[in-house]
């Protein structure tokens, strides 16, 4: 147990998000990472404004990010 204690506690170093997991949701996710419909159910506890993800096997072509412009 101890060593899957550790792991969390890196991954959750790593990953300061990770906090907003229960040990139960942050296992469920690294065991599932290859499949990422399961994922996607602990998503809303990390990230509240993403509900759902779509994935495609198709490139994405990258755009120039966009410019970030401040008021003085």
């Amino acid at each position: 147990m101890y060593g899957i204690t550790r792991h969390l506690m890196l991954k959750r170093r790593n990953f300061p998000r990770l906090y907003f997991l229960s040990n139960e949701d942050l296992m469920s996710m690294v065991n599932n990472a290859s499949d990422e419909i399961k994922v996607q159910a602990d998503l809303v506890k990390l990230f509240p404004g993403i509900s759902k993800l779509e994935f495609s096997l198709e490139p994405v072509e990258r755009k120039a990010p966009p410019k970030i412009l401040t008021a003085r």
